[in-house]
């Protein structure tokens, strides 16, 4: 996640009515889940530095984890497909 996206954009699973609050890491995965809240991609990247850069990123969706494969901007959030 780059530097020159604004920082305050709110992260959503594709639509900003899934807003996607929690990263939880299941082996070398790392997973966005649904919260009540989302997070900033200021907070989330606070979390994600700490890990390796090949952990794959994935989002939780209908009870199945998939990997991200893409991004959409429509401030205020920053949609996660």
């Amino acid at each position: 996640m780059t530097n020159e996206l604004d920082q305050t954009l709110q992260l959503g699973l594709e639509t900003p009515e899934k807003p996607l609050g929690f990263i939880r890491l299941d082996g070398t995965q790392l997973i966005f889940l649904p919260a009540k809240k989302a997070l900033t991609l200021k907070k989330a990247r606070q979390k994600l530095v700490t890990f390796e850069p090949t952990f794959q990123l994935r989002v939780f969706d209908n009870e199945d984890a998939r990997l991200l494969f893409g991004l959409k901007i429509a401030p205020p959030f920053l949609l996660l497909k």
